[in-house]
Formats: C-alpha cells, structure tokens, sequence
C-alpha cells in the first residue's frame, strides 16, 4: 500500500466525521473529492515517480493544504491544522519521489563505461 492511498484514506475519513459530526456537506464533499483525486492518481501512476500523476497528486495536495491551512487561519477546528499539516509533509515525500533517481536507466550496468 502507498503511502499516498493511506493518507487519501485519512482524508476521507475527516471528511466523513466532519459530516457526522457537524452535518457538514463541504467538509464530506471536500473529503472525498480529494480522497477519491488523491487515490486515482496514485493508481493511475503506475508506481513509476516520473509520471504526469505523480505531479497531479502534487497539485491535489497543495490545493489541499492551501484550503485547509486558510481555513484554520480563519479560526475552523484543530482537525484541518492536521490535514494541512499532513498535506505538506505529503508534498515533500512526492517531491522526494518525484526527484529521485531510483529509474531502471540510471541503474543498469550497461550504461557504465570502463575507463583505462
């Protein structure tokens, strides 16, 4: 399991206890719209870091956090510090995917030259 999925996964779940919670319709809405944008991208990246996904899953995320760390600001509860807290430690574990060089190419022992 990716470490994306799982966080998708707590992401619609805050959703659906901000719902239960306070009946709130955005906070369900928002939930999972992000979980389900978040999941389908990690899917659809196929476990390759270099992909147009993994930089959808990146936009998702900071539109995550940017929506969550404003409405903390303008005084919401402690649970959308969490999520936007937990969006921007995301962002930095896809970066780090996306700008690592773990490729099959970078590895592979043909592509080293001997020099005599």
């Amino acid at each position: 399991m990716s470490l994306n999925l799982g966080c998708a996964a707590v992401v619609g779940l805050v959703g659906v206890v901000g719902y239960v919670k306070t009946a709130s319709k955005p906070s369900l809405a928002a939930g999972a719209t992000f979980a389900i944008l978040i999941a389908m991208g990690e899917i659809l990246k196929e476990g390759n870091p270099h992909s147009l996904w993994s930089y959808f899953i990146i936009s998702c995320w900071t539109l995550l956090g940017s929506i969550m760390g404003f409405r903390y600001y303008k005084g919401k509860k402690i649970s959308t510090i969490v999520i936007a807290i937990m969006s921007i430690l995301m962002l930095v574990y896809n970066f780090v995917q996306l700008s690592s060089e773990t490729t099959e190419e970078a590895y592979n022992v043909e592509n080293i030259e001997v020099v005599q």
